[in-house]
């Protein structure tokens, strides 16, 4: 719904969504997965960022792929 024209979507642009989480893992990461997988299926890119997560798997199965170019994860002592 929010990649339309009524909303400023471009049809020559490609559409991004910019997922920021903190250290715990959702309560429902197959419904997270879903949701990643129905965006990246052509409606949009995800670029996930990582705040002090110790596990990234959750963060890699939502990211877009290359993960060195899609996510990003900062630490404590990034800061």
């Amino acid at each position: 719904v929010m990649f339309t024209s009524n909303n400023g979507d471009r049809s020559k642009a490609r559409n991004f969504v910019i997922f920021i989480t903190g250290n715990e893992r959702s309560l429902n990461s197959k419904q997270s997965n879903a949701a990643a997988n129905r965006l990246r299926s052509g409606v949009a890119g995800i670029y996930t960022i990582g705040l002090n997560v110790r596990d990234s798997t959750e963060l890699d199965e939502i990211s877009s792929k290359p993960l060195d170019e899609f996510r990003t994860l900062v630490s404590g002592e990034d800061q």
